[in-house]
């Protein structure tokens, strides 16, 4: 459907004027940081505070502004914006707080009353007690995080001593830039050399800064992590060197030449419940695109969110993100209106708005995909678990501070190379105030139950970390200017990551290849607990396995048989870790007019993979009448991703019903228009099939199909004479086939075999690998610290010659190819030059 129809849809009430409220005064949240014991029996105590607003607040010392005891201490009475840790600093004896050990500070701003909490069981460190301690913080920001490949662009690190003492010397290492990234200066304060940046003395409150100039080299999206190694003195809420990203001592800048993945395409299936209907929306989309292009129609332009919020109606709920999504993004990009309105239908959201935020050159920055859920429900699906059924990998989960306070950041590897960086989260009511969460499962959010207003959705991503923790920040500013907001991780429900996670999996025909990530450095045993479904919305049946995760991860092979899909959790030490959803492609139907009579039934096969044969599995079939035109249709990959079936050499099936059919294989680069295709007429008896590629036909001339990234086999019937045509198509044991001989020109049977070429090479390369006889294989590249840094290629391949592509994600640098085949393997040294 084309974005004309939701912007009429969106523009239907009058046009009103768009009003701008001020934001709501929120909260300053006091806490206790530790509490200590003198020498002399008192005590000593450290306070930290969290505020809400965007700006500065003064609250007077007084009854709003006290401790337990009703003393004025010194306490600040103004208060910044942010988290402010170990801000102040109080001694007392037990008798000045009633003997209760247990100091408590209030403060009352905007109407709201907030208490500091226990700290029973928080101790001081020693040191912390005369303040001799310096508390250091890492900052990195990049003139231009989206650049061209080569274009030079600017990182500049910032060291600040938040005190109370001053810092005689501090350490920052570069924990390893990656081979695609180059070092053409540095500049600033203090020494830089090998990586490694040495400052002097920093007073209280001062910043010491270093300017990096650096230049990407290739469209990896890239991160390259700094971490304060060495400082003088205690710093309270950071260890130095230790590696932990959500320590304030550690920051990451990110470049990314690659733009992020596309608002429209957010969504997906995450259950399996919505298989079929998701299956008809890609092929409905691939249909329009294909008539749009016979038409000759150009692109619709995309409409600004300026435009959209201009002209908005309200809403009946306390949310209106037609108000809530920012206009401008990232880097100053602007917002344009990409809403997948066809989820609208087929999920649980009431309102759904996503937004691309683009350069000036197209390149997009960063998406916003926000939905609306009735009261008490979050939304059914999650970029981690939907991106992954697509063929992406799950590459790092972390923290990030958003407005301080800490969210979940997820790297997602995109099947091209790209990377997108993403963060989701949930405001639902509490009373009158929206609590804001960032959990890494859904199932880890504590939505309120019997409130009657909507919960808010939100998931964004974009090219960098930076973009977005921007765009999370502009909607979270959104909602405070209508909303009482608070933060669930500042409370007592610290957020929690997997130590396991599944990287990344795929369906093939009989088996679940699942590459499960073990980040403790230890061999872990974790247990595969959930469902699988033999066709499409059929019963679901129960799957368990253990598995014993070794140090560096594992590439696991369950066989499961023939199945639909799985979705399963991740169970380490009697948790859950992770949720994962993996599926086959799925059959579904449509046809060119809505009233159409239509039956249609998906069913298991029996057919098995063999070394010549590549089963497309389940049968289906489609009966009815029809006045314009009915089809059945087969994706190869879910969400249309594209399969390399160059191994074979023809479409093969068995087939029976009633009419004319014609018999589509759609691929990436024709995409619905003038698809190769061949004609069959179908009786009441079964009959086989075989179509050799070197038969379709395109456009009325025959031959030049290849088979390199096949998306869809499609079975139209069309209506003749301008009345409704009765039709049954029954298709069966449909596969791939390769009747080819495999052996070799002028030899016998093909030996096992690997080359690359060119080597080394600048630019494109081949893997070629040969096989004597169909079995299972694997093809991985590493680098010579032994990580995996590609899969080229996983799963069965027939015997003979293949080819894949070296991915543009590999950096210039040397690795190592690794062909297993069977018991056998091959490795291949290569260099990838500047």
């Amino acid at each position: 459907m084309r974005l004309l129809i939701l912007l009429a849809v969106l523009l239907a009430a009058a046009p009103m004027a768009l009003a701008v409220s001020p934001a709501k005064p929120q909260a300053v949240q006091p806490k206790v940081e530790c509490l200590g014991t003198k020498a002399d029996g008192s005590f000593y105590a450290w306070f930290s505070y969290h505020n809400k607003n965007k700006e500065t607040v003064t609250i007077p010392v007084g009854d709003d502004n006290r401790f337990d005891d009703v003393e004025d201490r010194g306490q600040p009475t103004v208060f910044e914006p942010g988290k402010q840790d170990y801000a102040f600093y109080i001694e007392f004896t037990a008798e000045g707080t009633n003997g209760v050990v247990d100091p408590e500070w209030t403060l009352t701003y905007g109407g709201r009353t907030q208490h500091s909490g226990s700290t029973r069981n928080n101790p001081c460190n020693p040191a912390l007690l005369d303040g001799l301690f310096s508390d250091l913080s890492l900052g990195a920001e990049v003139s231009d995080d989206a650049p061209e490949v080569g274009q030079s662009v600017t990182v500049t690190l910032a060291l600040t001593n938040h005190g109370p003492a001053v810092s005689s010397s501090a350490t920052v290492t570069s924990l390893g830039l990656p081979a695609s990234v180059r070092v053409l200066g540095a500049s600033g304060d203090g020494n830089y050399a090998a990586g490694i940046w040495s400052v002097g003395h920093l007073a209280v409150g001062e910043t010491a800064t270093l300017t990096l100039e650096v230049v990407a080299d290739d469209e990896t999206s890239v991160e390259a992590p700094f971490e304060i190694t060495a400082a003088a003195g205690l710093d309270p809420n950071s260890t130095p060197g230790n590696g932990m990203g959500d320590e304030n001592d550690y920051t990451a800048f990110a470049i990314s030449p690659t733009p992020s993945s596309g608002g429209s395409d957010g969504g997906l299936e995450s259950n399996g419940s919505l298989a079929t209907l998701l299956g008809r929306r890609d092929v409905t989309r691939m249909l329009a695109r294909s008539q749009e292009a016979r038409l000759g129609l150009a692109p619709m332009p995309l409409v600004p969110l300026t435009e959209v919020q201009a002209r908005r109606s309200m809403r009946g709920s306390a949310l209106d993100l037609q108000a809530l999504v920012p206009t401008t993004g990232p880097e100053g990009t602007t917002g344009y209106l990409t809403t997948p309105e066809d989820l609208l239908q087929i999920t649980n959201a009431t309102s759904i708005l996503a937004a691309d935020y683009l350069q000036e050159d197209g390149d997009r920055i960063g998406v916003v995909l926000a939905a609306l859920t009735p009261a008490g429900q979050t939304y059914d699906h999650t970029k981690a678990i939907c991106d992954r059924v697509k063929g992406s990998t799950l590459d790092d989960v972390r923290l990030i501070d958003v407005h301080t306070i800490p969210f979940v950041l997820l790297r997602v590897g995109r099947p091209d190379g790209s990377v997108d960086y993403a963060v989701s989260f949930v405001a639902y009511p509490q009373g009158d105030t929206y609590v804001i969460d960032s959990r890494f499962r859904a199932e880890e959010y504590a939505i309120a139950q019997g409130e009657a207003d909507d919960v808010l959705n939100i998931q964004v991503w974009g090219s960098t970390p930076e973009a977005a923790v921007t765009l999370a920040e502009g909607l979270i500013d959104g909602l405070r200017a209508d909303q009482y907001i608070d933060f669930r991780a500042w409370g007592d429900t610290p957020i929690s990551l997997p130590a396991v996670y599944v990287h990344g999996g795929e369906y093939a025909p009989g088996r679940l290849l699942i590459d499960i990530a073990n980040t403790t450095g230890e061999p872990q045993t974790v247990r595969l607990s959930g469902t699988t479904t033999d066709v499409e919305q059929g019963e679901r049946t129960s799957i368990e396995r253990t598995l014993t995760i070794p140090a560096d991860g594992l590439m696991a092979q369950v066989e499961t048989g023939a199945i639909f899909d799985a979705g399963f959790s991740v169970v380490a030490d009697g948790e859950v870790a992770d949720f994962v959803y993996l599926a086959d492609g799925v059959w579904t139907f449509t046809s060119g007019d809505a009233a159409d009579a239509l039956d249609y039934t998906v069913e298991a096969g029996g057919l098995e993979a063999s070394h010549n044969v590549r089963p497309v599995e389940r049968d289906a079939r489609l009966a009815g009448t029809t006045g314009t035109w009915a089809g059945l249709f087969r994706s190869i990959n879910p969400g249309s991703r594209p399969a390399d079936l160059s191994a074979f050499s023809e479409l093969a099936f068995q087939a029976r019903g009633q009419g004319r059919v014609q018999v589509v294989i759609e691929k990436t680069s024709t995409n619905g228009v003038e698809p190769f295709h061949a004609w069959i007429d179908l009786t009441d008896d079964l009959q086989t099939v075989t179509l050799p590629f070197a038969d379709l036909e395109r456009a009325g001339a025959q031959g030049g199909f290849t088979a390199e990234d096949v998306t869809l086999v499609a079975f139209y019937t069309y209506a003749e004479g301008g009345s409704p045509d009765v039709f049954e198509i029954d298709v069966r044991d449909l596969r791939f086939e390769n009747s080819q001989s495999v052996a070799t020109e002028g030899q016998g049977e093909t030996t096992l075999d690997l080359s690359v070429a060119p080597n080394p090479s600048r630019g494109d390369a081949r893997v070629r690998f040969s096989l004597p006889a169909a079995t299972d294989v694997s093809v991985e590249v590493y680098d010579l610290l032994g990580r995996r840094v590609a899969t080229l290629a996983q799963g069965s391949r027939s015997a003979g010659a293949h080819t894949l592509d070296l991915p543009t994600s590999v950096a210039a640098g040397t690795y190592l190819v690794r062909l297993q085949a069977g018991a056998e393997q091959r490795v291949q040294r290569i260099t990838r030059l500047p």
